[in-house]
Formats: structure tokens, sequence, C-alpha cells
């Protein structure tokens, strides 16, 4: 049975390995070992099979793999960023209005008390400032950590699944051609399964954020014109 270890595609077209229908070749690439039935003594049949075969399935879908991974990983990672900077926005937005509500209140009670009182009127306004920076600092803090956890085990579970696939793909590429191209299907499944769960997730965190935020700074203002009005 002959063997041959070509460097380019165009190897067999210059030394077809066939010259009877039927006959078995074994072709080297990759270092992986295809064995093949020839399918015509002329070598047209075998020449279009071994392109089909070696070049398009051997590099193509193991570089399609490799960029479907890539490009979800990105995505994933801007998905990330946008969302941690939707969230530190929100909270200074949150915490500004708190501080100009809590000062508006403070200006309008010790104008209306005694010198004792406005101390007392300063110190609680100083202590719900203090609370509401350290809740909101806490909340943040919070849902970063469980954003990157929940990213960390999305990604480790992608690394697992896309090591598992290559795996596979190194055992039965010599077997069926047609598993490879399964291979590349499911990993464009699971990339974009993960990339959607990253991105509902982020959504869900988003929408909590800016709804607290805005129930926040209504209650704030409320707080305020009762406090004004009262006063």
């Amino acid at each position: 049975m002959p063997s041959h270890r070509p460097e380019h595609g165009d190897y067999l077209r210059q030394h077809p390995p066939w010259d009877k229908e039927g006959k078995t070749t074994t072709i080297y690439r990759d270092d992986v070992c295809f064995s093949l039935v020839l399918k015509s003594s002329k070598g047209q049949k075998g020449s279009r099979f071994y392109d089909s075969f070696a070049v398009n399935s051997s590099s193509g879908s193991s570089s399609s793999v490799v960029e479907i991974v890539v490009v979800g990983a990105v995505v994933i990672v801007v998905v990330v960023v946008v969302v941690v900077v939707v969230v530190v926005v929100v909270v200074v937005v949150v915490v500004v209005v708190v501080v100009v509500a809590v000062v508006v209140v403070v200006v309008v009670i010790v104008e209306k008390i005694t010198a004792a009182a406005a101390v007392v009127v300063l110190v609680v306004a100083v202590v719900v400032v203090v609370v509401v920076v350290v809740v909101v600092v806490v909340v943040v803090v919070v849902v970063v950590v469980v954003v990157i956890v929940v990213v960390v085990e999305i990604v480790v579970v992608v690394i697992v699944v896309v090591v598992v696939m290559a795996i596979v793909v190194v055992v039965v590429m010599a077997i069926v051609v047609v598993v490879m191209a399964i291979v590349v299907v499911v990993v464009v499944m699971v990339v974009v399964v993960v990339v959607v769960m990253v991105v509902v997730a982020m959504v869900v965190v988003v929408v909590v954020v800016i709804v607290v935020a805005v129930v926040v700074v209504v209650v704030v203002v409320v707080v305020v014109v009762v406090v004004v009005v009262v006063v």
C-alpha cells in the first residue's frame, strides 16, 4: 500500500497514487493518517475526494472552531464591560441625588430650628449619606462579583466543551469526515447559547440596578418635597 506525505494540496494532483479502481492508498496530512479507497482509475474522483477531505475539512473546520470561540469570548467581554460602566454611572447618579437631597433638607430644617437641634440634624444627615454610600458600594460590589463568577463559570464551561470537542475531532477525524462538520455546528450552538446567557444575565442586572436607582431617587425627591412643604 503506497504512502505519501504531501506538504501541499497539489502533491497528489501532480503524483496521483492510484492506478487501478478500488485500490487503497494512505495519505498523511498534519500527522494524521487517512486511508482512502480510490474511486477512479483516472484519478479525477479521487483527487476531488482528497481535496474535500484533507484540505477543506481538516484545516478549515479547526480554524472555524477557533474563530467562533474567539468571537464569542470578545462578545462576552464587551457585554460585561458595558454593563459595569452602566452600573457605575447609575450608582454615581443615585449618590449625587441623595447627597443633594440631604443637603437641601438640612438647609431647610436648620433655618427653622435652634443651634442645638441644627447640630443633631447635621449629624443625622451625615449618617444618612454614609449609610447610603455604603449600601450602594456593597450592592455594586455584590453585582460585580456575581457577574464575574457567572462569566468565569460560563467561560470554563466553554473551554471544557471546546477541549472535549477538539479531542473528539482528533479521535474521529480519520474515520468520518461528517463528524467534523457536526462538531463545528455543536461548537457554534454552545458559543451562541453561552453568549445569549451572558447577555440576558447582564440585561437583567442592568434592569434591576436601574429600577432600584429610580425607586431611590423617587423616594428621595418625595421626602425632600414633603420636608420643604411641612417645614
